[in-house]
């Protein structure tokens, strides 16, 4: 429900990304993951960025930061291709 009408991304297949934000400290913890059939299944993270799925198709990306005071996360959608 959280996505249903946003914009949807397209990304190559292997891609990798890395979480930034714009103001304050920086967190303690990274993550992102997956919600794929009610299931949510987290990125491998490697060298400070989460690499996308090789599979086409089209996915719900949830990711996130984790800070002392507290947490923060966004969800989109994603539509991997070759």
């Amino acid at each position: 429900m959280l996505v249903r009408d946003s914009k949807v991304y397209t990304v190559k297949s292997h891609a990798a990304f890395s979480i930034s934000f714009r103001s304050g400290p920086e967190p303690t913890e990274t993550w992102a993951g997956l919600w794929v059939n009610q299931n949510f299944t987290p990125l491998t993270k490697q060298d400070g960025k989460f690499l996308l799925p090789s599979e086409p198709g089209q996915y719900i990306l949830v990711a996130g930061g984790k800070w002392s005071v507290g947490n923060c996360s966004y969800a989109a959608i994603i539509n991997v291709v070759d």
